[in-house]
């Protein structure tokens, strides 16, 4: 049997919830670009603060990245977001704590770059799926 607490505190979400969950969608694929500018202007470009910069920004994201699972977590429970959208939330913070790790790895071994270019790219494409069915595919009844 359901608890009548949990079902009444479910319908009092702030109205904020959403609309910031689906800016921080856009605003973290935006980021992820400007990452990957900034790292290869500071590679290729010869700007070597501007790869510190790509690191500081990274740590940045993974933080809200973060928010933004927890808001996708609260929606889905509340009905508003799918159980895909949710769990490609929950995706992307593995791949943001990956490619930090991978980014600090190569450090030792530039080989490491490989893969953190590739994480990036992947990145990059599950922020905007996730960004798709925030802004276009409203939730069921069930929330899946």
């Amino acid at each position: 049997m359901a608890d009548p607490t949990i079902a009444s505190s479910s319908r009092n979400l702030p109205g904020w919830v959403l609309p910031v969950f689906q800016w921080l969608t856009v605003v973290n694929a935006v980021l992820i670009v400007l990452q990957a500018f900034l790292a290869g202007e500071g590679v290729f470009g010869g700007e070597r603060g501007l790869v510190t910069g790509h690191g500081h920004l990274g740590n940045a994201v993974f933080a809200l990245v973060v928010i933004q699972g927890v808001l996708a977590f609260m929606l889905a429970q509340r009905g508003m977001l799918s159980r895909a959208g949710m769990m490609l939330a929950g995706v992307v913070i593995l791949l943001v704590f990956a490619q930090i790790g991978l980014g600090y790895s190569t450090r030792n071994n530039i080989k490491i770059t490989a893969y953190h270019m590739a994480n990036g790219v992947l990145l990059m494409g599950t922020l905007a799926a996730l960004a798709a069915i925030a802004w276009t595919r409203p939730a069921s009844r069930t929330g899946r």
